[in-house]
Parts: structure tokens; sequence; C-alpha cells
């Protein structure tokens, strides 16, 4: 599912890491790139979230709504539920860092499409996407 991520993302993503973890009041754990999420958060060695994050380079008000790969919704939530716990969107944005857990309602009322990213010129970088309203997410200052 990573097959696009930098050392640079890497780092971005690290960093968000320990903000995510103060302000969830948890340990954040690195899932390995054969999963769909990046993160598994535990409190008192007890799993309590899944946790998909994205970095995006552009203020969190910048467009409407926020893109979620539609088949990282399906694992992460099959995984999440499987776990007992919720899965959790984090978005990394230049301004905030915003999380949701978003619902079957959200999917069902969402505008979805075969979105194609504009910056890697690659065909098989299509995706179906749903779009979560920006208003859905929580909001937080990145320090």
């Amino acid at each position: 599912m990573t097959l696009y991520e930098t050392e640079h993302d890497l780092k971005c993503q690290r960093h968000a890491m320990e903000r995510v973890e103060t302000l969830l009041d948890c340990s954040l754990e690195e899932i390995h790139r054969r999963y769909t999420a990046d993160w598994l958060a535990f409190r008192n060695k007890k799993p309590v979230a899944l946790l998909e994050y994205k970095r995006r380079k552009y203020d969190h008000d910048q467009f409407p709504t926020i893109f979620l790969e539609f088949l990282k919704y399906t694992l992460c939530n099959f995984y999440a539920r499987t776990l007992d716990v919720p899965f959790i969107y984090v978005n990394e944005f230049d301004d905030l860092i915003g999380m949701v857990t978003p619902t079957p309602r959200d999917i069902l009322e969402s505008k979805i499409g075969v979105e194609t990213s504009m910056y890697r010129n690659n065909s098989d970088d299509s995706y179906i996407m749903i779009h979560l309203p920006v208003d859905r997410f929580t909001f937080y200052p990145k320090k």
C-alpha cells in the first residue's frame, strides 16, 4: 500500500506520530507496510485505535473535502472492527493536524470517484476515493 512513500514522507510521519501520541494519550506502533494502516495505538498495553496517516501539502481549509482511498477505509475499518477499536484517519496539513473516525454514513453520503495522483506520472496510481467533508475532522495545532 505504501509504494510511494519517500524518506522525507516517513520522517514527516514519524514527527506527526509523536504529536498524535500526545493528543490521544497513547503510544503508537508503526505497522509494517504490508498492512493498510500506519499505526496501532496502545494504552496500558491494550490496543485502543488503528490509524492511517496522510501528509497534505496545503492548509486544512483549502478544499471542502479530504480524500480517503476506499480500499484503505474498507481494510482499516475491517481490521479495527476485528480488534474492537476505532479507525482514525489522521491528516497532517501545512497548518494543522486533523483527525476523524469515518462512519458508514460518511461513505454513503460521500462523492465517490476514481482519482489519479497529479504528483506522479503513473497510470497505476488511480484509486476509488471517497471525499470526507472537512467539517467532520477535529483539528489540532501541530505543536
